[in-house]
């Protein structure tokens, strides 16, 4: 009697605490994270991509301005230097080029130690680059010769007495000579002619001095002076802020102008 009764209770536990231990387990299972059905991650994985294809533009709107007003800031450095430079030089402007081999000079000896730098040092290279690497423009940049990049900005450049530009060519590092194709004095600098540009080059060929005669990126507008391989594309000018280019003024104004705008010579800009 005793060993049937033991029996019994064993078995009505058992059924008591296998209820017990199945309505919990699904319980838990109901009251887990679910698993997700492959309908519901879909249209989670949707959601999330319309999130992004929404703000992502944005952000990146957003950094190529942040980058675009770093860019300005550095030329505005240079608005304050230049007509420092020529206080001291008989309101002359440093020369874009000093003899026909060099690759450029404005930007190493002239203006440094305005800065706090030295001779060897570049202004746009070495110190004060554009946050937006020169050349990055549709990969337009190829080095000619052994220059390599050789800065982020180039000033309006002409290198004959018959076209005056705000920078000139000097033969020697004496200075501008009389009749020896100089760019002008800062004081005859118009207020709407650009001073410096994002460039490839420390100069701009300005197309006052060599036209728009080739159509080098195949639209159908002529662009570029020097047809050649090399870093001559829109005359060494580059639009590398979103297809814009941050210009100078003689007034130490910055202005974003776009590619179009530089070609059809925006505002009297050459």
């Amino acid at each position: 009697m005793k060993q049937a009764f033991t029996s019994a209770l064993s078995a009505m536990m058992g059924a008591k605490l296998n209820f017990l231990f199945s309505r919990g387990t699904n319980r838990f299972s109901r009251g887990r994270v679910p698993a997700f059905t492959l309908i519901e991650l879909l249209v989670v994985v949707t959601v999330i991509s319309i999130l992004m294809a929404i703000l992502l533009p944005s952000l990146r709107s957003a950094k190529d301005t942040a980058l675009a007003i770093l860019c300005t800031n550095n030329l505005r450095q240079l608005g304050i230097v230049f007509p420092m430079y020529a206080l001291d030089n008989e309101d002359h402007l440093p020369p874009a080029i000093v003899t026909s081999s060099s690759s450029g000079d404005w930007h190493r000896q002239f203006v440094g130690s305005y800065l706090g730098y030295g001779s060897t040092e570049r202004f746009g290279l070495d110190y004060l680059p554009c946050p937006v690497e020169a050349g990055s423009y549709n990969g337009q940049f190829v080095p000619w010769s052994s220059w390599g990049s050789a800065g982020s900005y180039g000033v309006n450049y002409a290198g004959v007495s018959s076209v005056r530009k705000p920078f000139g060519y000097w033969e020697t590092e004496a200075g501008p000579a009389a009749g020896n194709k100089a760019g002008k004095k800062i004081i005859n600098v118009e207020a709407g002619e650009f001073m410096a540009a994002d460039a490839v080059l420390p100069y701009i060929y300005s197309p006052a001095w060599k036209p728009l005669r080739h159509d080098k990126d195949n639209d159908g507008v002529d662009d570029t002076w020097n047809p050649g391989d090399g870093p001559w594309q829109y005359n060494q000018f580059e639009p590398r802020h979103n297809g814009r280019g941050n210009f100078l003024f003689v007034d130490a104004a910055v202005r974003r102008v776009s590619l179009s705008g530089w070609l059809r010579d925006q505002d009297n800009l050459w």
